[in-house]
């Protein structure tokens, strides 16, 4: 049975671009990048002779109390051998398709940070019934798709 969850990793092309853009939002390094590579690494992943660059972020409590130290990790991970291929990541339909979700106090915020982080944002926000953004999917330079959600303490969908 599932004891519990450690983390959510995502293949990123550049390991330090995508760690400035995730503390950029708000997520704290746990400790420095470890390089992964052998025999075992090699087995686990279903890659031969492989060498990758891990690196696990967290987001600390909020205001809110929403996560808490720890309660939340992602996991980088950049494979310097053999290169990652980048895949066709444009439809949100495909089968196997995942997001981050975001909870935060201003939509509009958020969005302004992570396009200064080199993120981007091509879709339009969702309006809650006080015609403020309520919710939107933003895109993080590796076009992982983040969905940011208005924080429902202060009204939303």
């Amino acid at each position: 049975m599932i004891l519990g969850a450690r983390h959510v990793g995502f293949v990123v092309s550049n390991l330090l671009h995508s760690k400035a853009f995730y503390e950029g939002l708000g997520f704290r390094s746990e400790g420095s990048a470890n390089t992964e590579t052998g025999e075992k690494t090699s087995t686990l992943v279903g890659v031969a002779n492989v060498v990758i660059h891990t690196l696990k972020l967290s987001l600390s409590e909020s205001e809110e109390g929403i996560w808490r130290e720890g309660g939340f990790r992602i996991e980088l991970i950049e494979y310097v051998t053999p290169l990652s291929n980048r895949a066709n990541l444009n439809n949100n339909n495909f089968i196997g398709r995942g997001h981050l979700c975001f909870t935060v106090n201003s939509i509009p915020e958020v969005v302004e940070k992570a396009l200064s982080l080199g993120g981007t944002a091509p879709y339009s926000p969702v309006l809650d019934e006080s015609g403020l953004p309520g919710a939107i999917y933003i895109l993080d330079p590796d076009g992982i798709p983040i969905e940011l959600s208005k924080n429902r303490k202060y009204g939303v969908l």
